[in-house]
């Protein structure tokens, strides 16, 4: 599957710091759009994240991750300097019957005296179904959505559950949850956290995926199938796991510790 990448080469880190009480986010979006369709000879898509914030902040950054029928499809990463607004977009060429996912985390750093820093986060995400033999191509039944979500699915899942044997993880000790899902942890706590806690964690495991997980797939450049990483949690609270592949279909495992503040 051929990559598309936009990356600014001069920013190789994110980092997380504890959150801002004043700047915070007046638009964080995530849009895929289908332009032009023409059955049978393809068609194009857009593929865009924009964010603002309500003032002009130190540092602001923005990735996107795309991903067609559950494998990666694009990875675009943003920063610059005393902004307030971000805006990425790509439009890119397919054909056939494929699900799109895009997920896009939006980040910025502020700057006090006396070295101090703090940041803002927020996450958005968009889906959009194709179904170049159906007559309407936007308006495709749930029916038709729900069974090529499933299918998509049902492989992701045979992929996840060889990454969990080879590392001898037991399925039972965690809850799982494939990174297209991730923003419910924008609005609903992971259990037995507080949203504040969850906050940290997610913010700290985007800062670990930004890492580990982009810029060594940005570098690389050529790859085999890269497959949507998967998120496990330790049911009992104490970690969470990333489980992801970059060079081949063996999965890598990135750790993270989680502590409860209280």
């Amino acid at each position: 599957m051929l990559l598309l990448i936009q990356h600014d080469k001069s920013q190789e880190t994110l980092q997380y710091f504890p959150p801002d009480q004043t700047v915070q986010f007046t638009e964080a979006v995530t849009m895929l759009d289908l332009l032009s369709p023409a059955p049978n000879k393809g068609y194009q898509i857009q593929w865009a994240a924009t964010s603002s914030t309500n003032q002009s902040v130190y540092l602001r950054q923005d990735i996107s991750l795309l991903f067609q029928d559950g494998l990666l499809k694009g990875v675009k990463s943003l920063w610059k300097e005393s902004v307030a607004d971000l805006a990425l977009e790509k439009t890119f060429q397919e054909s056939g019957n494929h699900l799109f996912q895009a997920v896009s985390y939006h980040h910025g750093e502020v700057h006090y005296p006396e070295d101090q820093i703090r940041s803002i986060q927020q996450m958005s995400k968009d889906n959009l179904y194709i179904f170049t033999d159906s007559e309407a191509w936007e308006e495709t039944g749930k029916e038709e959505q729900t069974k090529w979500n499933q299918a998509i699915y049902q492989q992701l899942d045979h992929t996840w559950q060889q990454w969990m044997s080879d590392h001898q993880l037991d399925s039972n000790r965690y809850e799982q949850i494939p990174l297209s899902d991730i923003l419910q942890f924008q609005q609903h706590p992971i259990s037995g956290f507080t949203q504040a806690e969850t906050d940290q964690i997610i913010g700290q495991l985007w800062e670990g995926l930004y890492r580990n997980y982009l810029i060594p797939l940005i570098d690389k450049k050529e790859f085999s199938e890269v497959t949507m990483p998967l998120l496990l949690i330790s049911k009992a609270g104490d970690h969470l796991l990333v489980l992801y592949n970059i060079d081949d279909q063996q999965g890598d495992i990135l750790y993270q510790q989680i502590n409860k503040s209280h």
